[in-house]
C-alpha cells in the first residue's frame, strides 16, 4: 500500500508529480509562477519528464477541445471541486458494468486536463485556484485510485505503459477516452442516460 504522502521515485509523491506538470502547463503559456519557485524548469526525474511529455501530447492533439471543457466547466470556488470530480468518476467508470475503468491512459489523460485547468484559471484571474486544482487532483488519485496504482507498480507502472514504443499509441487512446467521457458531460453540465453505450472502453 502507498498513498501521496509515501515517497517514491526519487523522493517524490503522487502530489509533487501533479504540481509539477501543472506548473509546467502554466510556463508553457509563459505566465509567471510566483508561489511555486521551488518547481524546477527542467523536470527532476525520468517521471516528471514523461508525465509532461505524455500530458503534453495528449493536450496538443485536440487542445480546442480541452479548452472548451474547462470553459463549460464555469469553474468557481464554490462548484468547482464537485464538477471535476463528477467529470473524473465519468472518466473512470466502466462502460460496460459500472465499475471503474481504470488505466494508465485515464489517469494521464485527467492529469492533462488538471494541468490546462490550472493554466485557465492562471488565466482568468484565479490564480489562487491553482493550487486547488494541484490538490483536487491529488486527492481524487489518493481517495479513489490509490489501491490500483499501487497494484499496477505506481509510477514505475505508469513508465511501463507509456514506453517509448507506445507512447504515441497511448496517448491518442488516453485523448479518446477522454473525449468520449467529458465532451456530452462538459456540454450539458450532466451524464447522460445511455451514455456508456456511447463510450469506447479503453
Amino acid at each position: 500500500m502507498w498513498s501521496l504522502s509515501t515517497k517514491m521515485n526519487g523522493g517524490l509523491t503522487t502530489k509533487d508529480y501533479i504540481e509539477d506538470y501543472c506548473i509546467y502547463r502554466i510556463r508553457q503559456d509563459t505566465r509567471n509562477t510566483p508561489n511555486y519557485e521551488h518547481v524546477r524548469d527542467d523536470p527532476c526525474n525520468a517521471v516528471a519528464a514523461r508525465i509532461r511529455e505524455i500530458g503534453t501530447q495528449i493536450e496538443t492533439r485536440n487542445p480546442d477541445f480541452f479548452a472548451r471543457v474547462c470553459d463549460q466547466l464555469n469553474v468557481n470556488a464554490n462548484t468547482a471541486y464537485a464538477q471535476f470530480k463528477d467529470l473524473a468518476d465519468e472518466l473512470f467508470r466502466d462502460s460496460q458494468n459500472g465499475h471503474q475503468g481504470v488505466s494508465w491512459g485515464r489517469i494521464a489523460a485527467l492529469i492533462a486536463f488538471s494541468g490546462r485547468l490550472a493554466l485557465h484559471c492562471a488565466t482568468h484571474d484565479m490564480e489562487d485556484m491553482v493550487p486547488s486544482v494541484i490538490g483536487w487532483t491529488a486527492r481524487y488519485l489518493d481517495n479513489n485510485l490509490n489501491n490500483w496504482m499501487g497494484e499496477h507498480d505506481g509510477w514505475d507502472g505508469f513508465m511501463t505503459f507509456f514506453d517509448s514504443n507506445a507512447e504515441d499509441n497511448r496517448a491518442q487512446e488516453a485523448l479518446e477516452a477522454f473525449m468520449k467521457k467529458a465532451f456530452t458531460y462538459a456540454a450539458v453540465g450532466v451524464v447522460v442516460a445511455g451514455l456508456a453505450s456511447m463510450i469506447m472502453k479503453k
